[in-house]
């Protein structure tokens, strides 16, 4: 990475050399033998110096004054007031080129655990309309998975005055909160089994298994087609950028750009059962492309446990082969991952 942004760094130098642009400011770093006296007289003289950075060293630069910022980038204070930020994150700028809802999958809404003792007692003031008794909330089953259906109901009469499912439903009826579980359990690399094991110690509802495998698909079904989203976006992005700094590639279809590989595997030792490359154009840092390989399928495993017949075992491959998830030959070694994942990528 610090060799991608190196080569951005040169990039951009000779971007601005192009325009005529100055080159960045860059800071001296001289060490931190300040004194009170001697800050005060820096401050005085428009001369700023950072508070103490790790290492003891100060930033220091004549005409104005350094600060960090909350987001992790360094805002420069000149004597004629101006305020431009000299460096971002590789987040920052990637958010700024892209400008991507990270929160694709979900609503924007929050998600409280609230014990249903303490609900009842925030509508205890309320009345009943027909006997003025205190109202209360009262959980049921609606065989939701983790979502409960709630009543308002009266402590005193039979009323019932309003039903509602504790967790919003979408128009094909999956429930937020159980796909908000599956997807939380994946992310951590945990199943069924922690998830049951999770919900007994909060004491709340469980997810059944299949609805646990159903729900991980709907959630899969959704980052597959974010991650497309995604992909066309920055390679989007990308194309604009080097439009702009070149209005001649308008009209080309296909444009030359300098990318990065890299790929990674879920182990270590080379023995992982899945592997992972990413293309990563070097001037914006975005990822434009990527495949994942695989060793390993479940299903796979499930039916050589229950299945003891080779031919038997084959005729149900046969139906199975086109949503298998083993991608990659399982005798080669995983170290050559990478090097089929870069051959892959580029015969695309």
């Amino acid at each position: 990475m610090p060799r991608v942004r190196k080569q951005v760094r040169k990039l951009e130098e000779a971007r601005r050399a192009k325009l005529g642009l100055p080159p960045p400011v860059q800071p001296v770093v001289t060490p931190h033998v300040e004194t009170s006296r001697k800050r005060k007289a820096a401050e005085e003289s428009n001369i700023g110096v950072t508070k103490v950075v790790p290492k003891k060293a100060a930033i220091v630069i004549h005409g104005g004054s350094f600060a960090g910022s909350s987001s992790g980038g360094v805002t420069y204070t000149s004597s004629s007031g101006t305020v431009p930020k000299l460096s971002r994150s590789a987040s920052e700028q990637k958010i700024e080129l892209t400008e991507f809802d990270n929160n694709i999958i979900f609503d924007d809404k929050t998600n409280v655990l609230i014990n249903m003792e303490c609900l009842s007692n925030l509508v205890s003031v309320l009345q009943c309309n027909d006997c003025q008794g205190a109202l209360k909330v009262q959980a049921f089953d609606r065989n939701k998975g983790i979502a409960v259906g709630l009543r308002l109901i009266c402590s005193k009469c039979p009323a019932v005055l309003n039903t509602v499912l504790s967790s919003p439903q979408s128009r094909q009826k999956n429930v937020e909160l159980n796909e908000r579980t599956a997807s939380a359990f994946m992310a951590m690399g945990l199943g069924c089994a922690a998830a049951e094991t999770y919900a007994m110690h909060m004491n709340t509802p469980a997810l059944q298994k299949k609805a646990f495998i159903r729900n991980c698909k709907h959630v899969a079904s959704k980052m597959r087609k974010t991650t497309e989203a995604c992909l066309v976006k920055a390679r989007q992005t990308v194309r604009s950028v080097h439009i702009k700094r070149n209005p001649l590639l308008v009209k080309q279809e296909i444009l030359d750009i300098s990318v990065s590989f890299d790929g990674s595997w879920q182990k270590r030792g080379h023995r992982s059962l899945y592997g992972f490359a990413a293309v990563i154009e070097a001037e914006t840092g975005l990822v434009i492309d990527y495949v994942t390989l695989s060793k390993f399928c479940i299903q796979c495993a499930i039916m050589h446990s229950q299945v003891n017949d080779k031919e038997q075992f084959r005729i149900w491959h046969d139906t199975h082969k086109d949503k298998c998830d083993i991608n990659y030959d399982v005798n080669s070694p995983s170290g050559n991952m990478e090097v089929e994942a870069a051959t892959r990528l580029w015969l695309r």
